[in-house]
């Protein structure tokens, strides 16, 4: 079996950010060293217990300190992002570090409202699978501009998820689905339901 790792990156008591970065760091190493598959970031701003804001950097700084693990976020935030600018940062670190590098999206801001109004300064918000379709065509340099050096890459973009019922956007747009169960709460509010009938739903409708 395949395992991987989802790291919040917490600040644990008594620490330092810097330690949390050490912490997160650690845990990579050791994630490569018992054969965890890949090691996910996430992405989470105006929290003081967490250091996992700027994720691409954090990505970065754990593919440099391992070797052979596949490193990615879990995920970005599309909506607090520009999907060009998304493109360029996957680009160059895949670039640095092929074939470990993972990118995976998901549509809350990952913070408070007036947080995400605060990254998102004005910017018009496309609609989600939108947003989708402009990052893959820089991937797939079909855009009326190109995102070096990101134009060109066969890119395998995840699109991360903790309600079943907001998947559709997966399936419209042909995108790989992580569903994290862990984060589910057991009542959905239209009544529950057993979670592998929700899972083929979400399958038939993929």
């Amino acid at each position: 079996m395949k395992l991987s790792i989802l790291n919040l990156a917490p600040v644990r008591e008594g620490q330092t950010y810097l330690q949390a970065v050490e912490s997160m760091v650690n845990l990579a190493k050791h994630a490569e060293n018992i054969g965890i598959e890949r090691y996910w970031i996430a992405e989470h701003h105006n929290m003081k217990n967490l250091v996992s804001s700027a994720t691409a950097l954090l990505i970065q700084h754990t593919l440099a300190n391992t070797k052979t693990l596949r490193v990615g976020s879990g995920g970005v935030m599309l909506p607090n992002h520009s999907p060009y600018v998304v493109a360029e940062q996957y680009g160059t670190l895949e670039t640095l570090y092929p074939n470990r590098v993972e990118l995976g999206l998901g549509r809350a801001p990952g913070t408070d409202m007036q947080t995400a109004a605060a990254l998102r300064r004005g910017r018009n918000s496309l609609d989600f699978p939108a947003e989708i379709v402009e990052l893959r065509g820089y991937f797939k340099d079909c855009n009326p501009v190109s995102a070096y050096p990101s134009a060109g890459f066969e890119y395998t973009v995840l699109y991360f998820r903790i309600e079943h019922r907001k998947c559709l956007s997966c399936g419209r747009a042909w995108l790989a689905l992580c569903l994290c169960f862990t984060l589910c709460a057991t009542h959905d509010g239209n009544g529950g339901g057993d979670l592998s009938q929700k899972l083929q739903t979400l399958y038939l409708s993929c």
